[in-house]
């Protein structure tokens, strides 16, 4: 017998946590994403997808100045 989880905010946004220490910014943003449909209201996935969107922000301009810089 497979192992059932419970799809909840929480876990969705816990799996978050999990790719986020793994560097995995895509399913980072999805897992809160999935968390935020599930309950629009919880307020860890709102700050967490805020940081990973913050994080994408500051990667991509970390990119630029680097290939701009003579």
């Amino acid at each position: 017998k497979s192992l059932e989880i419970k799809q909840t905010a929480e876990t969705w946004n816990n799996l978050g946590g999990v790719y986020y220490r793994i560097k995995d910014w895509d399913k980072c943003r999805d897992c809160c994403k999935k968390s935020l449909e599930i309950n629009p209201s919880y307020p860890a996935a709102h700050v967490d997808l805020s940081l990973i969107n913050l994080l994408a922000i500051s990667l991509v301009s970390l990119r630029v100045r680097q290939k701009t810089r003579p």
